[in-house]
């Protein structure tokens, strides 16, 4: 199933409204081209058929865009909605350009659109000049995901298009030897070029405008939202939103709480803490990826009106990234200051992750490798080993136990301490924040009764 982009306004593809939409837009165009089979005119024998005109045109640009989305919104296959996207990109401002040419021109003189004979009927003449536009700007503001087009790419599009109909009328005139709209047979080449231009500029203006459409009634919707959750938001929402213990806050959420106090106890502990068995740095990395992937979809259009929504993904991306790195890096500074160490027993290799387990191992290979070749293979072999514990004395360097922590109390709890002078202890209140060693702070903060800050 496609997945819905955060500024979609309803959803799509679905078998509901965007079904609904997309099965009227293609009724629409369907009963247009309908019309113009039973329609006696010249056109039907003439070179190129009614394709000559580029209201037809853009009736197959719109009619092809919204069949793929009527396959999407059955099959909810990613693919058609993608495709249905890509074409709208040129068919929604073309039917727009079409729209206020027509319109215009048949404000100033009809006579310069078509002849006499060849007036249609005022709904038949909305469903042709009309109606496209209308269907395909709600499919745009409603059910479509924002275009990253920037605005020379519009402009390029545009007078690729202008272009393009151009040589497709005077190679209809070439075999017919006559334009399909009158008002090309008043102009020379000259004027002929400059309207041409005109039509590529109000192109590219019109596909703006729809940007600029979409975003502001996004913003809207965006504000009123923000306005609802206010009013609605009480003290208790603020405290659950800070409270990794309480139900109902996204996995994502508590996922960030858990991984900020990791690094904060990594950070703050003096050796090294157990790697996190929750799944929660896995969940971390995959959503980390995911984000990666989303930028890089929504990336192209970098106007900061226009895609807030990728700068705020842009930024939250990046507090993740700081974290995780910055707790991996702890981390491995430990391990290389202590590899020994925790190499020593099984108890302390638990505490690695494998791929940390695997680093520390092959680390400790490269340095004792370095060190025969430097200085230890002068050495008898019975004082080349650098795990030495001859005369109750261990060669292996370990943490310091003793270094001073700050914790915090989690629950209610009698805390003794080892002083330098004596020993103390004091009853604790939940909240409560004690500096300590961290000998005698280690077996609360591993059973969960206290947390490092």
């Amino acid at each position: 199933m496609a997945q819905q982009h955060p500024l979609q306004k309803l959803r799509s593809p679905s078998r509901t409204f965007s079904l609904l939409l997309h099965v009227l837009g293609v009724a629409s165009f369907s009963y247009n081209f309908n019309f113009l089979t039973v329609w006696e005119t010249p056109f039907d024998l003439a070179y190129g058929w009614h394709f000559q005109f580029l209201t037809i045109l853009g009736l197959s640009a719109a009619l092809l865009s919204f069949s793929f989305g009527i396959l999407a919104d059955l099959t909810l296959a990613p693919v058609f909605f993608t495709a249905k996207n890509i074409i709208s990109i040129v068919a929604t401002p073309l039917e727009v350009v079409i729209s206020l040419l027509y319109w215009g021109l048949h404000l100033i003189n009809p006579e310069l659109l078509f002849v006499d004979n060849m007036r249609l009927p005022v709904l038949t003449d909305m469903g042709f000049h009309l109606a496209p536009s209308v269907f395909l700007t709600l499919d745009l503001v409603l059910l479509s995901p924002p275009w990253t087009i920037p605005a020379h790419g519009m402009m390029a599009m545009s007078t690729g298009l202008a272009l393009g109909y151009w040589y497709w009328i005077e190679l209809c005139f070439s075999h017919n030897g006559w334009y399909p709209y009158p008002i090309f047979g008043l102009l020379n080449t000259t004027q002929r070029v400059l309207l041409f231009t005109f039509a590529a500029f109000l192109s590219t203006v019109s596909s703006m405008m729809l940007k600029w459409v979409y975003d502001l009634a996004h913003r809207e919707a965006d504000s009123n939202q923000n306005l609802r959750q206010c009013d609605t938001m009480d003290i208790d929402d603020i405290l659950r939103s800070v409270d990794p213990s309480t139900s109902g806050i996204p996995r994502e959420t508590t996922d960030l709480q858990i991984l900020t106090r990791l690094w904060v106890a990594e950070r703050s502990a003096p050796e090294l803490l157990a790697w996190p068995s929750d799944g929660v740095f896995e969940r971390v990395n995959n959503r980390i990826k995911a984000q990666i992937e989303k930028v890089e979809d929504m990336t192209g259009d970098m106007d900061p009106t226009t895609n807030f929504a990728l700068i705020v993904i842009q930024t939250e991306l990046e507090r993740y990234k700081f974290l995780v790195r910055s707790y991996l890096r702890a981390r491995i500074a430990k391990i290389d200051r202590h590899t020994l160490h925790y190499l020593s027993s099984s108890e302390l290799r638990a505490r690695l992750a494998p791929t940390e387990l695997a680093y520390a191992t092959r680390h400790q290979a490269l340095l004792h490798n370095h060190y025969l070749s430097s200085f230890l293979n002068a050495f008898p072999p019975q004082l080349q080993n650098l795990n030495d514990t001859a005369g109750g004395v261990s060669m292996i360097d370990a943490p310091d136990l003793d270094t001073a922590v700050f914790v915090r109390m989690l629950t209610d709890k009698e805390v003794s301490g080892r002083g330098s002078d004596r020993d103390n202890s004091l009853n604790a209140a939940e909240g409560d924040v004690l500096i300590m060693r961290w000998e005698s702070a280690r077996d609360m903060v591993n059973k969960g009764e206290a947390e490092l800050v």
